[in-house]
């Protein structure tokens, strides 16, 4: 291939990562975790672990939990490099269904009802929170999400949830 192939190709490449943004990664976890019922020290936590290294230029991540109410519990999201990225924080309703935490939508999950589809920042009750806070990070490592139920009668499950990162790289 000629160099100045290769050339408008890379061109071609990198004007379509600025126009509809850049390389998009997503990992899944399908593995199902149990929501240890009126716990606050035993949480329910599921991993994925990120196998390249890349920098994080936008984060969203989806979450989708069985719980008959979703006042009992809070969730939060941990980096490899150990940023904790709150979620939620007593939510009205039952479930979390293709809920996915963007930091450009229009709204905090706490605006919206249960089952929560769709795109929302994080609970307005974390002032100064948000995917954002990871941006700039190395994506490479074991991200956990964690769910802590405080309330006694209640118990629920994980059942996916999954990281899809924007990066320059």
């Amino acid at each position: 291939m000629s160099t100045r192939r290769l050339a408008l190709g890379f061109a071609a490449m990198l004007a379509a990562c600025l126009l509809t943004g850049c390389p998009k990664t997503t990992y899944w976890s399908h593995d199902t975790v149990p929501i240890p019922d009126n716990n606050i020290d035993d949480w329910a936590v599921s991993t994925i672990e990120v196998n390249r290294s890349f920098t994080i230029t936008d984060l969203n991540v989806t979450v989708n939990v069985t719980h008959p109410d979703n006042a009992d519990f809070d969730a939060w999201l941990v980096s490899p490099e150990g940023e904790i990225v709150p979620l939620i924080f007593a939510l009205s309703g039952a479930d979390l269904v293709d809920t996915t935490f963007n930091d450009e939508a229009s709204a905090t999950i706490d605006t919206g009802t249960a089952p929560y589809t769709g795109h929302w920042l994080v609970d307005s009750f974390y002032v100064n929170a948000g995917m954002f806070m990871v941006d700039g990070e190395d994506a490479q490592g074991i991200w956990t999400l964690n769910f802590r139920d405080q309330q006694a009668d209640n118990v629920g499950e994980i059942t996916s949830w999954g990281l899809r990162f924007n990066s320059q790289n």
